[in-house]
């Protein structure tokens, strides 16, 4: 019979349609590994992002930290160990280049200064003010982190 498949008895339009149905064809299959592909890469560029994100913030929290310390110390001092420094001048840390863990595998380098004014802003106060400065892993623009404080004599 004609228009028939002997063996089963289907007209060949239908089984051509059944065959369609069956199967996933090479344009779906391409459309779904693009549509794949760009979701891998939005979430690489996101998660690459964020390790960007992670190691700025981790350096400045570190020489926050450095700060801190340094301040903390010339607090500490007495007014004649605090007055001992040069008025107004910016002294250096003599350890510079600092390095928060020397023994964590990365190498980052502070510089961490600090200046003493006497009788400012009024007489018989000391203004602090420490810095630390970096270059940035990502940018290789130099950062850096200020905090000032008051010590009266």
């Amino acid at each position: 019979m004609r228009g028939f498949d002997t063996e089963r008895r289907v007209p060949r339009a239908q089984r051509h349609m059944d065959r369609r149905r069956a199967g996933v064809s090479l344009m779906e299959v391409t459309i779904a590994l693009t549509i794949l592909a760009f979701g891998l890469l939005a979430g690489a560029s996101a998660q690459l992002s964020a390790m960007k994100f992670s190691s700025e913030s981790r350096s400045r929290m570190e020489a926050q930290y450095l700060a801190q310390q340094q301040m903390e110390i010339l607090q500490a001092m007495t007014t004649a160990g605090i007055g001992a420094f040069p008025d107004a001048t910016v002294v250096a840390d003599p350890n510079n280049p600092l390095d928060p863990d020397p023994l964590d595998g990365l190498v980052r380098q502070y510089t961490r200064t600090w200046t003493v004014t006497r009788n400012n802003p009024v007489n018989g106060v000391f203004q602090i003010q420490v810095q630390v400065s970096w270059a940035s892993a990502n940018t290789g623009n130099v950062r850096t982190v200020n905090l000032e404080s008051l010590k009266a004599q």
